[in-house]
């Protein structure tokens, strides 16, 4: 907790665009960030739509297998906001969480 997003490779056919965040950690750093990823993630390789390759949170299977697929939301922040909004919505017409 709080809950994280991880990505997972998938073929061309299957796969879509997703809106990621890229960070710049200094390599002096790099060693605790991964010491502090709890499992299910990962890091890994990710392809971005320019063609660059970087490193990001990535899912293990388990983890996929029972997570919540937010591809269709096309990134996380958008995700987390729908979310908000539905929970702020339910709150005005006083529906249970």
């Amino acid at each position: 907790m709080p809950p994280k997003p991880g990505l997972s490779r998938c073929d061309n056919e299957a796969g879509a665009v997703i809106e990621v965040e890229l960070w710049d950690l200094p390599l002096g750093t790099v060693g605790s960030f991964l010491a502090g990823i709890p499992a299910p993630l990962g890091l890994g390789t990710l392809e971005l739509i320019d063609g660059r390759a970087v490193h990001g949170f990535i899912c293990e299977g388990c983890a996929i297998r029972s997570g919540i697929d937010i591809t269709s939301f096309g990134g996380w922040r958008t995700y987390c906001n729908s979310l908000q909004h539905l929970a702020s919505t339910q709150e005005a017409v006083g529906e249970p969480n």
